[in-house]
């Protein structure tokens, strides 16, 4: 991958998918084959001999079509115009043109140029569209069967296709193939004499011809060309279309655009020349997708295409060097899978492993020779009402705010986390504190003793991505101080208590590939530990009570992590004609967070045979178990009934 991918933002689209020309070209070779060898694969059959007649003088005949491709060359006047390249093996082409009345007779004057078609080329301008595909035809049914779409009746099926009614010929360039034997020029009296130019073995110049002859083959050519069209080779693939009105999960694919795009060469940064041959292969077709309610912008509007001073994809295959399943690009952006899939995953974590203080109180009742106290905290670990996940415990991009006048005890224990984690991460943050709230201070006064009760609580906790990394990191610390004093009169001494819960848990998601062509999460926890500080005489129902919510909100970790670990599947995809699918290698974060992963592609996959075959991880079967409850509210008192030395 280039050092350029660092730089890639794809707002205001969710998900990306950089077809390199190469791999578009190698999906319709590989359709083109297949349809050789006799096979009809989703609705396409081998193209038909050409013949065209536009009158018993001017027609082309038993045109042999070889296989069609595209060459991309990015242009921001139209960024969803390719060129396509037809291939014309053999066949026979006459064309009459009219030279002249005859002064004499009083009957036109014409030749006629008889040629034989051999590796004849013809490269066109011509536009990129996207069609329904009707589902209730075989060819529908065939692509359903194999596409994400399948038992999913409200999804549409969409053809990414080129427009043959957009064909510019008068934009078209030939590669008119050499002069041969059988070429002639016959004059009005049926004389046989060659061309001009004629050389046996020597290239043919389409511009050479009379402009009469050109338009007459453009006419006829575009005339067979609709049997590349009928045998549906003009096909790039297909992509899953969720109705927008439902709530999907959250990587289906509601909206789509596409443009071209260079290659840009991460080294001298400048772009690819557009051609069949050397980089000019790795030009992109950009298929840009959004998700959910979201809707691409108008073209009109800024960032309808992405701008090229974004940075490259990626270094793309380099044919004859990589492996011949390397083609293009998947970027997932952090928008989509950070922040609506895995944060969102995450913030239910947060709420049960934060700490709430609803009370403190304290009582005291003077008897003169001894009085009685008692000291209460109302207080919960975690809370079972989801709905506020997305918004009272969502991480967020945010700093951290540390007070100045928290005890150095807190601040140590949370200055690992205050900072940003390494160079080049992108890190979101959840904070929960109550902090000398007037609400969790109590005051009474009986008699001569005083006593003053209080509750403060931290909760910090982060998720981040690195650049280059293909994991994620989620952490978060917890700090509890529960405090009282008592001064029993102006002679005894004060008696000060206090207990401090200190609890940290971290889990790391390690992105990895799976044979069937997607990605899971290879899961570390480190579940909640608490560990405890202070002078805690008469406070060990608190800590009884901390370890308590703690612990059962610990044993729910896995319960939520378990949502996230299947996070992606290949063949839910944008796919190729043909039978094969794309599989996901090499996943990494760039460092605005978004997912990179290099798309690859098994042009025949066998029925319970893996996809990805250099995945050694069959994608695990993992139960969600059982919600343990949380202890809910707990209302804990302490007290006693001490002497005074007064007497």
């Amino acid at each position: 991958m280039g050092d350029q991918i660092w730089k890639i933002k794809i707002e205001p689209y969710d998900q990306v998918l950089a077809l390199t020309q190469h791999m578009i070209n190698e999906g319709i070779s590989n359709l083109y084959r297949l349809l050789e060898d006799g096979n009809e694969i989703d609705g396409a059959v081998k193209p038909k001999p050409g013949n065209a007649y536009a009158d018993e003088n001017n027609w082309v005949k038993n045109v042999i079509f070889g296989e069609p491709c595209v060459i991309v060359q990015p242009d921001y006047s139209n960024v969803r115009s390719v060129k396509f390249r037809m291939w014309m093996k053999s066949g026979k082409a006459q064309i009459r043109r009219f030279i002249k009345m005859d002064d004499d007779t009083g009957e036109p004057i014409t030749e006629k140029l008889l040629l034989e078609i051999e590796d004849w080329h013809v490269t066109v301008p011509i536009d990129v569209g996207f069609v329904a595909l009707d589902k209730t035809t075989p060819r529908g049914k065939a692509v359903l069967d194999r596409s994400a779409a399948k038992g999913k009746p409200d999804h549409s099926i969409m053809e990414f296709l080129l427009d043959l009614e957009s064909m510019a010929w008068g934009d078209g360039s030939w590669e008119f193939g050499e002069w041969g034997e059988n070429d002639w020029m016959i004059d009005q009296d049926g004389k046989q004499h060659r061309p001009p130019g004629w050389k046996l073995g020597t290239s043919r110049s389409y511009t050479d011809l009379h402009p009469d002859f050109q338009r007459t083959l453009e006419f006829c050519f575009g005339k067979i060309s609709r049997n590349l069209m009928h045998s549906n080779l003009l096909s790039m693939g297909f992509a899953v279309i969720a109705p927008k009105a439902s709530q999907r999960a959250t990587f289906e694919v509601n909206n789509v655009r596409y443009m071209t795009y260079p290659w840009t060469d991460p080294e001298t940064k400048t772009s690819a020349p557009p051609g069949l041959n050397g980089n000019g292969r790795l030009n992109y077709l950009l298929y840009l997708e959004t998700v959910g309610q979201n809707t691409p912008p108008p073209d009109s509007e800024r960032g309808a295409v992405l701008d090229t001073r974004m940075g490259n994809w990626t270094d793309g295959r380099k044919p004859g060097t990589d492996s011949p399943s390397k083609f293009g690009t998947f970027i997932l952006s952090s928008a989509n899978f950070m922040e609506s899939f895995v944060n969102q995953k995450l913030s239910a974590i947060n709420r049960i492993m934060s700490m709430n203080i609803d009370q403190v109180t304290c009582w005291a009742d003077d008897h003169f020779f001894t009085y009685d106290w008692e000291v209460t905290a109302t207080y919960f670990v975690g809370h079972e009402d989801a709905s506020k996940d997305s918004t009272t415990y969502a991480l967020k991009q945010q700093e951290f705010s540390v007070g100045k006048d928290w005890p150095q005890s807190a601040k140590d224990f949370f200055d690992a986390y205050t900072d940003a984690p390494a160079k080049g991460s992108k890190v979101w943050r959840y904070q929960d504190t109550q902090w000398r709230d007037p609400s969790l201070r109590d005051y009474t006064h009986k008699g001569t003793v005083e006593i003053w009760m209080s509750g403060d609580t931290m909760t910090l906790a982060r998720a981040y991505t690195t650049a280059g990394s293909n994991t994620i990191v989620y952490e978060g610390r917890q700090w509890t101080r529960f405090e009282f004093t008592i001064d029993p009169s102006s002679v005894d001494p004060n008696i000060k208590k206090n207990i401090i819960a200190e609890t940290k848990w971290a889990v790391k998601f390690q992105m990895q590939e799976v044979t069937d062509g997607g990605l899971q999460f290879q899961v570390d926890i480190d579940q909640p530990t608490t560990s405890f500080r202070g002078n805690y005489e008469f406070l060990a129902n608190f800590r009884q009570g901390f370890e308590k919510g703690y612990e059962a909100a610990g044993r729910n970790f896995e319960w939520y992590i378990n949502s996230i670990r299947n996070c992606l599947q290949g063949q839910e995809r944008f796919t190729l004609p043909a039978s094969g699918v794309f599989f996901f290698k090499d996943p990494v974060m760039n460092a605005q967070g978004d997912l990179v992963c290099s798309l690859q592609y098994n042009g025949n996959p066998q029925v319970g045979q893996p996809i990805n075959h250099h995945a050694n991880v069959v994608r695990g079967s993992i139960p969600r178990g059982d919600f343990i409850s949380l202890p809910g509210k707990s209302k804990i008192g302490v007290g006693d009934t001490e002497k005074s030395s007064r007497s």
